[in-house]
């Protein structure tokens, strides 16, 4: 594949790099989507028919209806070989959510597959009218600075942040993610796990068509770690992002897991903890591991590889490495100032892969974004809200959310992530996680919730008492059968969160 060329205010190269990725590889295939294979060939086809009418329509902002069909992946890619910005809506959202994500956005039409169940305030071309139209599989220059997508996240007010990412910002992320050794070819197959709506999705898709390898997405299924699991061994993937809840409800299994096809296994999303990776290692002898990290605003900016033995971890969790090529990752304390090594701050963000600013609720960029010199060069840096670390050795490690440290009984201020370490510790077969209910008086106690049939209860509390002091303690415990989990894998925290609290009510 060319080298990705990103500089400021200059023409893309993400849109000819995939241009001349899918135009090299006709006779391979590109996509395995609900049981059928699609050649490049068929792909560059339909992405034409969608360039076309991008096109002669002049659309600059396309919002795509992200069902699991290739005419959804042929709109996105023509967006992008068009220069335009894409924008996602997901078909679960509720109507309110979506209109309001089309209006912010400033979304000049929709395509869509299905016929969708609420009236626009944009024209809507569905796949059958884009089907009957010629194909103009042509090349559009644009500037790096433009937008490329806009992802909307969860907002504290109830309004959902829109994060621009520019065309710049994709090109770096892809620079710095192949700089780490990754190297991918027409041979491999990748595993596109997760909703459109979610950046880790362009990142799995992206890596595979640059390089013209076969990607296979997996359609919306209930029990999504099963389906993970037969895609990867039934279709003998040899590069995939995960979440690690994904591993984590496989662990029960590993003993009867053996992917050897496996080149790559990337880790994002969530904390990744150490001693299920030691066994996740023995079902894939042939894969390196990677533990990444990244928000939504600055996509993935730092890595670590994951080595067979001595690998780092901090309560269990393991490093998320040094910032990726040209990205500045900073630790700052409460006074606002850096903290040196072996020093709890906040993880701070600045770099090529940094989203220029929200565009719905901008007051909020003035909080989210700040300015400050490293090295004698000013830098504006993302206030990520993760609570981090730096070693020694430079690496860094993610010790949990800003909004996971809590204020306890006493003034004492507990992180959730270490309690649950120790709790899990004294239970490695089972899931949890430790919550804390805000008070009136403006502490909050602690509770852990455990999934599944079975009561570890008075376990859990003798380990945590031998191991953290008493206002680290949980105050109740509480079991689910099974744990509600987000479209794309992770332990939905907020929805356990309510069903637990809400009885308290």
């Amino acid at each position: 594949m060319p080298t990705i060329r990103p500089t400021m205010k200059t023409l893309s190269h993400l849109s000819a790099d995939l241009f001349q990725s899918i135009s090299e590889h006709s006779g391979s295939n590109a996509f395995f989507i609900n049981g059928q294979f699609y050649t490049y060939r068929e792909f560059a086809e339909l992405c034409g028919k969608y360039i076309r009418c991008i096109s002669e329509n002049n659309y600059r902002v396309v919002s795509v209806y992200t069902t699991n069909h290739i005419e959804t992946y042929a709109a996105i890619i023509a967006v992008f070989i068009s220069g335009k910005t894409f924008m996602p809506v997901h078909p679960d959202n509720p109507p309110e959510r979506s209109l309001f994500t089309l209006e912010a956005s400033g979304a000049d039409v929709m395509f869509t597959v299905d016929d969708l169940p609420f009236p626009l305030p944009c024209p809507v071309h569905n796949a059958a009218d884009i089907a009957g139209t010629a194909s103009g599989f042509t090349l559009q220059e644009h500037l790096s600075e433009d937008t490329a997508y806009i992802l909307f996240t969860s907002g504290s007010t109830g309004t959902p942040k829109g994060v621009p990412i520019s065309y710049h910002n994709i090109t770096s992320f892809l620079n710095g993610f192949f700089n780490e050794g990754i190297e991918l070819n027409t041979s491999d197959r990748v595993l596109q796990m997760f909703h459109l709506t979610f950046d880790l999705s362009l990142c799995s898709y992206l890596t595979g068509l640059l390089h013209g390898a076969c990607v296979y997405t997996l359609p919306p299924v209930e029990v999504k770690y099963v389906a993970v699991y037969e895609m990867l061994e039934e279709h003998r993937i040899t590069f995939s992002i995960m979440v690690p809840s994904i591993i984590s409800y496989l662990r029960p299994f590993f003993s009867e897991i053996r992917l050897d096809a496996l080149r790559y296994n990337i880790f994002c999303g969530e904390a990744l903890y150490l001693d299920i990776i030691e066994e996740w290692q023995k079902c894939i002898p042939g894969a390196r591991i990677y533990n990444v990290y990244g928000p939504t605003e600055d996509i993935i900016c730092t890595s670590y590889e994951v080595p067979e033995q001595n690998c780092k971890s901090m309560n269990g969790i393991i490093c998320i490495g040094k910032p990726m090529k040209d990205n500045i990752v900073e630790i700052f304390g409460e006074d606002g100032k850096r903290v040196g090594k072996n020093t709890k701050g906040e993880l701070c963000l600045a770099g090529p892969h940094l989203t220029r600013g929200y565009i719905t609720e901008p007051e909020k960029n003035d909080k989210a974004f700040f300015f400050s010199e490293t090295d004698g060069t000013r830098h504006r840096f993302y206030h990520s809200g993760d609570i981090g670390i730096r070693d020694n050795d430079g690496d860094l490690f993610y010790l949990g959310r800003n909004d996971n440290q809590v204020k306890v009984m006493g003034g004492y201020r507990v992180e959730l992530s270490e309690i649950e370490y120790h709790a899990m510790a004294a239970t490695p077969d089972v899931r949890l996680v430790a919550l804390a209910q805000p008070k009136a008086s403006g502490v909050s106690v602690i509770h852990i919730v455990t999934e599944g049939n079975h009561n570890q209860t008075e376990t859990i509390r003798t380990a945590l008492k031998n191991t953290l002091p008493d206002y680290m303690h949980p105050d109740d415990y509480h079991n689910l059968p099974s744990f509600p989990l987000s479209a794309n894998g992770k332990i939905d925290r907020r929805k356990i969160a309510s069903l637990i609290f809400g009885t308290f009510r």
